[in-house]
């Protein structure tokens, strides 16, 4: 996982009443920049969130997915499927945040949860210069974003069971070729400057400081 150079430490203050799990948590995931408008407000926080967080998560999703997936049972279980699908999509959106979108861009209802609207979105930004996407991982994506944003992998429903299911292993694959291949990505941005639209959220916050203050 990622060391303390990497993930820095955020300039925070944390309120009372926020445990102290929450607090180192809240900490791994944050870069020391001065970026406060853009963070939830956990007490006083002087700092942002960078693709970092994303694939800190995307690793940990694929990881216990390879554990749910490699567990015999003799049942069939829709864990390895969902965790899969939710790895790749952090991944996604961890590509996508270390190309300069923000986060209200990936959150957006066009992308949302759609993992082939992430897909092609993060082709648009220059994904195959590290991914080479194959047609097979590309069909078994397609099959698995129509189960996954309709929630069948999260939720018993009779149409889960009936339909056609995407191939764990290749959702296995995809979501480690995507981890491994955007990390480099992910680390360059969070050790860069900030994309122009922080910048500008910040410069927003600096006046509106300096405004109280002087009001005061």
């Amino acid at each position: 996982m990622f060391n303390d150079r990497v993930l820095g430490r955020g300039q925070v203050t944390p309120e009372k009443g926020v445990s102290r799990p929450l607090k180192d948590f809240f900490y791994s995931l944050v870069r020391p920049h001065h970026y406060p408008s853009l963070m939830p407000q956990i007490g006083t926080v002087e700092s942002y969130e960078t693709p970092l967080g994303f694939h800190r998560f995307s690793c940990d999703f694929g990881e216990w997915a390879e554990r749910a997936h490699n567990e015999p049972s003799d049942h069939y279980s829709p864990v390895p499927y969902y965790l899969y699908c939710r790895s790749i999509e952090l991944a996604l959106k961890a590509f996508l945040l270390a190309r300069g979108l923000s986060k209200q861009d990936i959150a957006s209802s066009r992308l949302g949860h759609s993992l082939m609207s992430l897909l092609t979105k993060a082709r648009e930004h220059g994904l195959d210069s590290l991914v080479s996407v194959k047609p097979t991982w590309e069909q078994e994506l397609a099959r698995a974003d129509d189960q996954y944003t309709k929630k069948d992998f999260e939720y018993f429903t009779v149409r889960f069971h009936l339909t056609h299911k995407p191939s764990p292993d290749i959702l296995r694959e995809l979501s480690r070729e995507l981890r491994v291949s955007i990390r480099q990505a992910c680390l360059d941005a969070a050790d860069g400057p900030p994309p122009p639209h922080v910048a500008t959220a910040n410069a927003a916050f600096e006046a509106k400081r300096r405004r109280r203050k002087s009001a005061a």
